[in-house]
């Protein structure tokens, strides 16, 4: 997965504009797990050097139906895949 990941996000924009339309904007993953997989081979495909808390990490991203995903900007599409949401000590909310 680890490079095709990247060529295959950069294939859909050139099929895209090749057919003359826009490409998509937004890409949803089904799970968590393939959020974090697809974070990680990303990562180790463009050697991203990130910082803890950077939105480079994945950004949470609430829904109007209060769903919250988490998100990152790859190639100038979004991917998104569901969030875990946790309580922390001082009763709010925090998203992997």
């Amino acid at each position: 997965m680890d490079s095709d990941i990247l060529d295959g996000i950069a294939r859909v924009r050139v099929e895209f504009l090749a057919a003359n339309l826009k490409p998509p904007t937004t890409i949803l993953l089904e799970s968590h797990e393939e959020g974090m997989r697809f974070l990680s081979a990303v990562r180790q495909t463009s050697q991203w050097v990130v910082v803890i808390g950077s939105p480079d990490l994945g950004r949470p991203v609430e829904m109007a139906d209060g769903s919250a995903w988490m998100e990152v900007t790859v190639l100038g599409i979004a991917v998104r895949w569901p969030a875990n949401r946790t309580a922390t000590p001082d009763g709010s909310w925090s998203y992997t």
